[in-house]
């Protein structure tokens, strides 16, 4: 796979790669607590939730298309990551009682841990690569949040579902160990599939529209793909907010 084109280094796109591949995260009690904490409580709505209509029909529709390694939680189907992690996401976000960010009005947790979990049922990994995946992850999507504010929401999208396949990205690229240039591919990738609109809140589409496709991103550049690394730069079709979102990353305390 070719290095990233050196012209793209003061890029937002690049900049986020760089954070995704090599951020370091200190050994700090209070923020992996607080990691734990929404993990539980992730793993609580998933459970709970499974109950529910939506959650049963999205696996209805997901089992049909064959088993895998990654469980889905509370059922006894194992699927595969992309579709287990769907499942779980649905379920999870089903009754809305999972965590919440401002200013992004984003629900982190549900979309990044199914995705991560599902991803760490295939191949060897750490609780410790888990926490720290998450953390690059919620740093992504909570700066983009910040980047756009609630004025994003306020304008007819979804935020979950537009910033939460990047942050999905982003830490499942890092569980991965992607390095800058795979990293720079799959949030790339993210963000063509990033999507959703707040009229479809009242409907049962709402906990599966930011739920499509979480892992897939990553997996991509993993096996060589590449996307064009100069969406936030090149209008039409640009984000111009990353340069705001990538600059508060590397410059201040991590969001979490």
């Amino acid at each position: 796979m070719p290095e990233v084109d050196t012209a793209l280094a003061p890029t937002a796109l690049s900049r986020l790669a760089d954070f995704v591949a090599s951020a370091r995260l200190d050994d700090d009690r209070e923020t992996r607590a607080t990691v734990r904490a929404a993990l539980i409580d992730t793993l609580g709505c998933i459970l709970v939730g499974t109950r529910e209509p939506v959650a049963q029909r999205t696996r209805e529709a997901l089992a049909g298309w064959g088993t895998g390694p990654s469980p889905v939680f509370r059922t006894g189907l194992s699927l595969a990551p992309p579709w287990a992690a769907m499942a779980n996401a649905v379920a999870g976000h089903a009754l809305d009682l999972d965590d919440w960010e401002l200013p992004g009005n984003t629900h982190p947790s549900v979309v990044m841990f199914p995705a991560l979990l599902a991803v760490a049922a295939e191949r060897p990994t750490s609780g410790a690569a888990i926490v720290e995946a998450y953390l690059v992850g919620f740093e992504v999507m909570a700066r983009l949040g910040e980047a756009v504010n609630y004025e994003h929401y306020d304008r007819g999208w979804h935020s979950t579902a537009t910033l939460g396949p990047i942050g999905a990205a982003a830490a499942v690229a890092r569980l991965l160990g992607l390095d800058r240039t795979a990293s720079a591919h799959a949030l790339s990738f993210a963000v063509s599939q990033a999507s959703g609109y707040t009229c479809q809140l009242p409907s049962p589409c709402r906990p599966a529209s930011p739920l499509r496709r979480v892992c897939s991103p990553p997996r991509w550049p993993e096996q060589g793909s590449q996307d064009s690394p100069r969406f936030s730069t090149d209008p039409p079709g640009s984000m111009p907010s990353w340069r705001t979102a990538t600059k508060r990353a590397s410059t201040t305390p991590w969001r979490v």
